[in-house]
């Protein structure tokens, strides 16, 4: 049985085995890359997909954290609509992947960034956040590992969704936002579920994020 959501009475339970289908690895993605060119290629007799290695790149890297057909129809959509594969379709891919992701409800896209000149004060975190700015961009140096991050912790107004947008806005990486509002669920362990749901997502995007 296949169902986002699977309920089994309890004399079932004992005889049943739960497992999760595994998000596509990168080979996994570009593979399917490769097959969507040959698709439009097939549908266009003579002529091949326009492509460059570091826009192809940079697309796989963009659709981690995807099921293998969000991001099927994703490709397909960059592809068909000038059989091209260019660094300026990462911005409209983003985009849409952004989209899927607000339909879960807890998380939302921050389309708005900053810069650290747009934050006043706080310069020790400025100051801090710029020493480290290599490790916590999008490729760190090999061996490196990247930091787990940072917690910022003030009362109402004090500048704290700011800085977070700050952050992002420096390091070129996503910004998204978890509502602890939206995770509440009056069953039993399900706020528990829904906040693991969240960040296992997160952590399999790769993304930065603010509660």
């Amino acid at each position: 049985m296949l169902s986002h959501e699977l309920s089994l009475p309890g004399e079932l339970e004992r005889y049943s085995a739960r497992f999760e289908l595994a998000l596509p690895s990168p080979a996994a993605l570009k593979r399917m890359i490769n097959e969507v060119a040959r698709e439009w290629s097939s549908a266009n007799p003579g002529k091949r997909v326009r492509a460059d290695t570091t826009a192809v790149d940079m697309l796989v890297k963009n659709l981690a954290g995807l099921p293998i057909l969000d991001a099927r129809r994703l490709v397909r959509n960059a592809i068909f609509l000038d059989g091209a594969i260019t660094q300026e379709d990462i911005p409209a891919v983003m985009q849409a992947k952004y989209r899927l992701l607000e339909n879960d409800g807890a998380l939302t896209f921050e389309y708005d960034t900053a810069r650290f000149s747009d934050l006043g004060g706080m310069k020790h975190l400025k100051a801090w956040l710029e020493r480290r700015a290599v490790s916590f961009g999008t490729t760190p140096p090999p061996g490196l590992e990247a930091p787990k991050g940072i917690m910022l912790l003030g009362v109402q107004g004090c500048g704290k969704s700011l800085a977070a947008k700050s952050v992002a806005g420096s390091f070129g990486v996503p910004l998204l936002r978890l509502d602890f509002g939206a995770l509440y669920n009056k069953y039993h362990g399900e706020t528990e579920r829904n906040l693991r749901d969240a960040c296992a997502l997160l952590k399999s995007w790769h993304l930065v994020y603010s509660g």
